[in-house]
Formats: C-alpha cells, structure tokens, sequence
C-alpha cells in the first residue's frame, strides 16, 4: 500500500531499521552520506532498495533529527554557560546582558604563548586581531600570534571574541582578559588591530 502521507499511488517500502540506525552513526554532509552509503551497501549483490537509504531527505532528517536530540537543549546560551562549567578554561567569559557576549580560549595555548613571550629573543611577538567572521547573529574577532618557535611560524588564535555588536567596550574585555592571564604581553608583544 502507499504511505498515507503519499500522493502517488507506488508502493511504500520503509527502510531496514538498521540502515537508519547507521545514518544516525554518520558525520557530515547529508549527501557525502548517502553516496557512500549507496555505493558500500550491496546486500547479496543486489542492491535491495530496503538496505539503502530511500534519498538524501531522508539521510538529511535523520541527522538533523539525531543531532537536535544530541544537543545539550535548543538554547544556545543556556547551552554557552554549560560549556563554560564543563570545559575547564576552555570558555573563559560569558556576559548575556546587555549584549551576549563570550571569550574563549584554550589554557594550552595561553600557556605556550607565555612560553614564547618568555624567550630571551629581542624580537617583539606580533598579536593580530580582527573582527573577521560575521556568523548569523554573533561576530568572532580572533586574536592570533605567530608561533616563532617552529620553522613554517604558523599563525596561531591565541583567544577568540563572540560579540553580537561591534562596541570597542566589547574588545576591552578581551584585552582584559589577556592582559589578567599574561601579566608580561604589553613589554614583549606588538599588535595590529583592524
């Protein structure tokens, strides 16, 4: 019989509840997911159309749906705070009111610029900081520095700034923090703000 959603007449045939369960496991593109399901599925070699997923809607609301059941709950300050209290450091600041506004940065890296700031070089240490992605509601200005110690010298974000208006008060706070977690950044240290 049709499914009673349908509104043709072709026989429904529901997918193995096995297949579901590995579209579940999966990460990624919805697509990428259902071409590599589709190309790695052959069932006694014929393909059986309950052993694949039906198309890529349907890989696309199962994940969709597995990962609104994963997250910690539909709000995602509530779920910002909650970060802050279970990943140690990790989320340093977080203001709600009057704008949402957070600062993270991992204490490793914190670390190992203080390791660098430490180095007897006369070198100054550059810190670049920009408010660079605008992602929805929130902008990320990241503050980076190049690792000196390594021969390619990669750019490294030493903290990053979610804002939601661009308020040089807001910027302040990040360089608080900074300056509160590494005493020494002003003597040895060069920025270039944009």
């Amino acid at each position: 019989m049709p499914h009673g959603n349908s509104k043709h007449d072709t026989e429904f045939v529901r997918t193995m509840p096995s297949v579901i369960d590995t579209i579940k496991e999966k990460e990624g593109n919805p697509h990428k997911v259902y071409k590599k399901m589709i190309c790695t599925n052959d069932v006694d070699g014929s393909h059986q159309a309950v052993a694949n997923p039906r198309n890529t809607k349907q890989v696309k609301n199962i994940l969709s749906k597995e990962r609104q059941e994963k997250a910690l709950s539909k709000d995602d300050i509530y779920n910002l705070v909650l970060l802050a209290h279970q990943l140690n450091g990790f989320v340093s600041e977080v203001l709600v009111y009057p704008d949402l506004l957070a600062v993270v940065a991992l204490p490793e890296i914190i670390n190992a610029f203080k390791d660098i700031i430490e180095l007897k070089s006369e070198d100054p240490v550059y810190l670049v900081y920009d408010t660079t992605f605008n992602l929805g509601d929130c902008y990320v200005s990241p503050i980076v520095f190049k690792h000196v110690i390594f021969d390619e010298t990669p750019l490294v974000p030493l903290a990053f700034l979610i804002h939601e208006r661009k308020h040089a008060k807001w910027h302040e706070v990040l360089f608080k923090f900074l300056k509160d977690k590494i005493p020494r950044i002003d003597k040895k240290t060069n920025s270039i703000c944009h």
